[in-house]
């Protein structure tokens, strides 16, 4: 979860790479006349305007671009999907994921003291003495992993983060979690395991820790589709109109040179953008600026601490001749720019409203927040109103220079985003403990052509924005540390509700169990 900070070094000229690859920096011609294009587009003119790029453009979430009367219609503007999401922790890696026994089964200094103790309980009488166990030791006995592999795995991932120098109490499963919020069965009862003679309690909690960890864990057999790109940056620079700006170049101090002059912030907008392959761009200071600069980084730099040194060339012939023109700070904001707001609202139409029968709906995970931290979500329904649509040349536009090529109309829209949020583990759960329903309101203008169809959009000035969109697609498949076939028998277990008895633990809850062999 830990963006890299090494930098490499553009290995060939600038002009080559401009020539060769323009990458989703086409328009979005070829089609029918009457259609949209469903290709990335990086804007006309100096790249200002903000059309959907190749990470935006509906076709990569599997949508398409629809007109704005079929936006309008009553069932385009609301919809849920048929079963809430349903809630567990995110498993927080500095508490050892699913290593962790929550349940008050003791602490541990060593991965060693905990796996002992692991075998020891497993020695005794009943499943009185193994309930408390943790998830993942609960799986380990399941698969007869006598290492304790996936135990160990806590361990190991909390060693590496434990010495890191930022906050990283965020860190943890959600990303597990959120999709198998919504595309497994909520369990329905706890599951007694008979294992080479013994008896193992999963209890309600332990089962959804693990469908949490063999999803974030394993990949499905469709890949993931994803929309938009994940904002790395601690620090985001807005412009006047509350809009992320492209990135920003500062002065370094003259006592500080790895440190940026605050004072001196220069708003870059990017003409063409090769930061994630080679750490380079091109770019004007202003929209309607005929120059273009380019910037290269060259190292990390120490203030903002997710900044970088670059080297600034007045052109791109000066940088092919090697004439730079200063040094500088960058901070790079671009990828914490998107979701696009008009693919946004697409997806919210053709995967939730009511346009679909239920049984076609579609969930999908939403990262709520901007930063570089990562609140994983899986988003259970909307409702929007559209509260206007008017002809862009009759409005006073503030986010005119910025609109994709080709809009003629506006339209404002109001959405509620509901989505599941985190909370458990228990032994069991009821009705009112199983889902947490939160929701999260978004302001954004879409952008029409002349055909009527959605092209672009705008998010507003103060309103928020989710940072990506993602959705497996196909089936679990299995990894080196998890296999998924033994998790998902005593989930099917679990969801056989008929044949659960009522069973009194050493702590004295009543709990439904069903029993079974595997």
């Amino acid at each position: 979860m830990v963006r890299s900070t090494s930098v490499r070094s553009l290995l060939i000229p600038l002009s080559m790479v401009v020539g060769a690859a323009f990458w989703g920096c086409g328009g979005a011609s070829g089609g029918p006349t009457d259609q949209p294009g469903d290709e990335g587009a990086a804007g006309g003119a100096g790249g200002k305007e903000d059309a959907w790029d190749d990470a935006n453009a509906p076709g990569v979430f599997g949508v398409s671009s629809l007109r704005i009367e079929q936006l309008q219609k009553e069932t385009a503007l609301k919809g849920y999907l048929p079963e809430k999401p349903w809630s567990d922790t995110y498993w927080p890696l500095e508490d050892k994921g699913l290593s962790n026994r929550w349940n008050g089964g003791g602490s541990f200094e060593t991965f060693e003291a905990q796996r002992d103790d692991a075998v020891k309980a497993l020695a005794g009488d009943g499943y009185e003495s193994t309930w408390k166990l943790s998830p993942a030791e609960k799986y380990d006995i399941l698969v007869g992993d006598a290492s304790y592999g996936l135990t160990k795995e806590g361990w190991d991932v909390f060693a590496q983060y434990k010495d890191y120098e930022y906050d990283w109490s965020w860190m943890g499963h959600c990303h597990g979690w959120a999709p198998a919020a919504y595309l497994e069965k909520a369990p329905k009862a706890g599951v007694m395991v008979t294992i080479a003679g013994k008896r193992v309690l999963f209890t309600e909690g332990d089962i959804r820790g693990l469908l949490t960890k063999v999803h974030a864990t394993n990949g499905t057999t469709g890949g993931t589709r994803f929309l938009g790109t994940r904002c790395n940056a601690r620090t985001i620079v807005r412009d006047d109109l509350g809009r992320i700006v492209d990135g920003t170049v500062y002065a370094a101090k003259a006592d500080a040179p790895k440190q940026a002059d605050t004072s001196t912030a220069t708003t870059i907008y990017i003409d063409r953008n090769f930061w994630n392959q080679y750490h380079i761009i091109t770019y004007r200071e202003a929209p309607e600026s005929q120059q273009i600069k380019v910037l290269q980084a060259t190292a990390q730099a120490e203030k903002p601490s997710d900044a970088f040194l670059v080297d600034v060339y007045a052109s791109v012939e000066d940088y092919s001749a090697g004439k730079r023109e200063k040094q500088a700070v960058f901070v790079y904001n671009k990828e914490c720019r998107d979701t696009n707001a008009g693919s946004f609202h697409l997806v919210l139409v053709q995967y939730l409203s009511d346009e679909n029968a239920p049984e076609k709906k579609r969930g999908f995970v939403m990262d709520v927040t901007r930063e570089d931290e990562v609140w994983n979500q899986p988003v259970y329904g909307f409702e929007s109103k559209i509260t206007s649509v008017a002809n862009l040349a009759d409005i006073q536009d503030p986010f005119a220079k910025f609109r994709a090529p080709g809009t003629v109309k506006i339209a404002q829209v109001e959405s509620t985003v509901f989505y599941g949020a985190e909370r458990g583990p228990y032994v069991d759960y009821t009705e009112d403990n199983s889902s947490l329903i939160h929701s999260k309101s978004y302001r954004y203008s879409l952008e029409i052509d002349a055909n009527g169809y959605v092209i672009g959009g705008e998010w507003d000035r103060g309103s928020s924005a989710p940072d990506f969109l993602w959705a497996p697609q196909g089936t679990v498949v299995d990894s080196a540390l998890m296999r998924y076939a033994p998790v998902a028998k005593v989930h099917a277990c679990s969801l056989q509700a008929d044949r659960a008895h009522s069973l009194t633990l050493p702590s004295g809850q009543a709990i439904e169990v069903v029993d079974c062999e595997l």
